[in-house]
């Protein structure tokens, strides 16, 4: 049963107003979090956690949250709603456990776990638990991927039979030796997981789970102890070919090309540029001020106190990270 269909006994009720909550993980990608919590009137960051705690303690002088001694004691003794976590990907498992037997509802910062079996753990003890668990692909969230969602529904690309992607950027050198990213049995095929994970959930969104799956990976182009890059080529239902790419080690790249017999779409970070067949350009900038973490946190909101569906709830993310485990499976072969 899908966690959005279920009637929910919270234990922490939700009131209408601010809604007390709490963030694991405010450093790195969790400090965007920080900020735009604190920001938004529907919620009150009551407490936070996270391993640094000189950043903590400078956060909470600026944002006025209190610090809790660990995330058992935040999950457990502040009373809170819902809990943000922003993890590194072999944590969320313990942690996602815990929010669900302490009665929390859970926003998880993609991807819902390293594996299918973990990721399956989680929903399931949701489930158990009657915990709104809601998964964070913020890609979604861009209104211009919106807007594409709309012009391939109304027809305007015609048949779509072709679609390429690449999400990379130029990290593999700079990894720590300690940094979990440079550990597989942390971070496996790290920019498949940690970069190519968008792009798997916006064919999944767009087209469904592929049908045929083909993966190489490479190893050799950095000092990384990890994977540098990875292709795949999959096929989806209707006979449309898809290619992603995604490396540790070059330059910033983000990008996602449907080919359809009427035109072609072409997203970016920065704009949609649609080519029609009347060989006019169609151009979207993305708006000044947009916040994909802004747009996923109302999402929230509305999900936890409205009960109104979201994009990823736990069954979504499982497909997501399924198709993941089909590609890396390919690639150790």
């Amino acid at each position: 049963m899908k966690i959005l269909n279920m009637i929910s006994y919270k234990l922490r009720p939700v009131n209408k107003g601010e809604i007390p909550v709490g963030i694991i993980g405010t450093g790195g990608w969790g400090k965007n979090f920080v900020r735009e919590l604190s920001k938004n009137k529907n919620f009150d960051v009551k407490v936070c956690y996270d391993i640094n705690k000189k950043l903590l303690a400078s956060q909470s002088k600026k944002y006025k949250f209190k610090i809790a001694d660990s995330y058992y004691s935040l999950l457990h003794e502040y009373n809170i709603n819902s809990v943000f976590i922003i993890l590194p990907n072999h944590l969320h498992k313990e942690v996602c456990l815990e929010a669900a037997n302490a009665g929390v509802n859970i926003f998880l910062e993609k991807p819902i776990a390293n594996n299918y079996l973990d990721g399956k753990d989680i929903v399931d003890k949701c489930n158990e638990k009657n915990i709104k668990l809601c998964v964070g692909h913020s890609m979604r969230k861009s209104s211009n991927y919106l807007r594409l969602k709309e012009i391939i529904s109304k027809n305007m690309l015609g048949v779509i039979h072709l679609v390429e992607a690449n999400r990379s950027i130029n990290r593999a050198e700079s990894i720590k030796e300690f940094d979990w990213r440079n550990k597989r049995e942390f971070c496996p095929n790290l920019p498949l997981i940690q970069l190519g994970i968008h792009y798997i959930d916006i064919l999944l969104d767009l087209f469904g789970e592929p049908t045929e799956i083909n993966s190489l990976a490479l190893d050799n182009v950095s000092d990384s102890k990890n994977t540098d890059a990875t292709i795949c080529t999959m096929k989806f239902k209707n006979s449309i070919l898809a290619y992603l790419g995604n490396s540790y080690s070059t330059n910033n790249t983000d990008i996602l090309r449907i080919y359809g017999t009427k035109g072609i779409a072409t997203l970016t970070n920065s704009k949609l540029v649609i080519f029609n067949e009347t060989n006019k350009d169609l151009t979207y900038n993305k708006p000044a001020k947009e916040s994909t973490i802004k747009n996923e946190i109302i999402e929230f909101y509305n999900y936890i106190s409205n009960n109104i569906d979201i994009d990823i709830d736990g069954d979504n993310a499982l497909k997501v990270i399924r198709t993941f485990e089909r590609i890396s499976q390919i690639n150790s072969k």
